[in-house]
């Protein structure tokens, strides 16, 4: 079975063009010149017990991986709103690309949102994808 730290690891080291730098923590604040960033929030999952009738099954783990784009007040909004949805499309291939056995055992689902997010004492432009994954 997958563990939780082989899942975060793996999503933290997901090649998305366009991403400057990766971290496998959560980062207390991020100079610009190394943005875009993306690391992975603490993950959670669950799992069914297996009975003598068969129930139960694989692991569900569950991890949100964040790109933090750019810092919102500078000014930028139409090239802040265009890279941040280019990084979508990158993330979205890099999602698509997964085969199982590279993050779990079976193919990722996820769900992308785009909107502001406070990193430290700065709110940035960022993504957030909460990516689920089982065995």
């Amino acid at each position: 079975m997958t563990t939780y730290a082989a899942f975060c690891n793996a999503l933290a080291d997901l090649p998305v063009a366009g991403v400057k730098t990766r971290q496998r923590y959560i980062p207390d604040q991020v100079p610009s010149a190394n943005l875009p960033l993306m690391f992975v929030r603490l993950p959670e999952g669950s799992e069914s017990g297996i009975t003598a009738e068969g129930e139960g099954g694989w692991p569900q783990l569950s991890a949100e991986l964040v790109i933090v784009v750019e810092p919102v007040r500078q000014n930028r909004n139409e090239q802040n709103q265009a890279l941040t949805v280019q990084l979508i499309d990158n993330l979205t291939d890099a999602l698509r690309a997964v085969t199982p056995g590279q993050v779990c055992k079976s193919k990722l689902s996820w769900r992308i949102v785009a909107r502001t997010a406070p990193l430290g004492e700065i709110e940035h432009w960022a993504i957030v994808a909460r990516v689920t994954g089982n065995g």
